[in-house]
């Protein structure tokens, strides 16, 4: 497997991860209040924005925003489908945890960000909730990819606002947040 197709399949789950974290807080916060984990029928969590009047087969809005962060969100429905990769996929295309195929389900409806969580919006999230990551609360850093080596080495500098410290590149608000 290729070093990039790495990179791409952690900044992917990095991102998802940011979004599962800021879910999770909303539906804790929700539960705390005394109120539902979930929005009631065809609403949003609270301050967040219908975007377009549609209603899903669940009752939830399909599409929503989050004024404080700029995050669209999208409505996932209960549904069963297969994950995984089929067997008999070129090796190389998929990792060797993505198999057996299997089937799962999605049980309750829940929101996914539309895009991937930018820096910007992470650093709002953790300036609001004064969440810290693991790579910032242990100091340890984070993981980056040696392409000489092709590897992952620790590097104790790596955090999401720096995620490639010795490189010179410039990481604006605007690209996808890793680490």
């Amino acid at each position: 497997m290729s070093g990039k197709r790495k990179a791409a399949a952690v900044g992917g789950l990095v991102a998802l991860a940011a979004v599962a974290v800021m879910a999770a807080s909303w539906a804790r916060q929700e539960t705390e209040a005394g109120g539902e984990a979930a929005p009631a029928a065809g609403k949003v969590p609270e301050g967040w924005e219908v975007l377009d009047g549609t209603v899903g087969v669940s009752g939830f809005a399909k599409k929503a925003r989050d004024p404080a962060t700029g995050i669209t969100f999208i409505l996932v429905e209960p549904k069963k489908f297969q994950m995984g990769s089929p067997e008999g996929e070129v090796e190389g295309d998929a990792f060797a945890d993505e198999r057996p195929q299997h089937e799962v389900e999605i049980t309750k409806p829940f929101y996914l960000g539309k895009t991937e969580v930018t820096v910007g919006q992470w650093r709002e999230f953790a300036r609001k909730t004064k969440y810290r990551t693991e790579a910032e609360e242990t100091g340890n850093g984070g993981y980056t990819l040696n392409g000489a080596a092709d590897n992952w080495e620790l590097q104790k500098d790596a955090i999401w606002s720096k995620p490639i410290p010795l490189h010179e590149y410039e990481y604006s608000d605007l690209h996808p947040v890793t680490q």
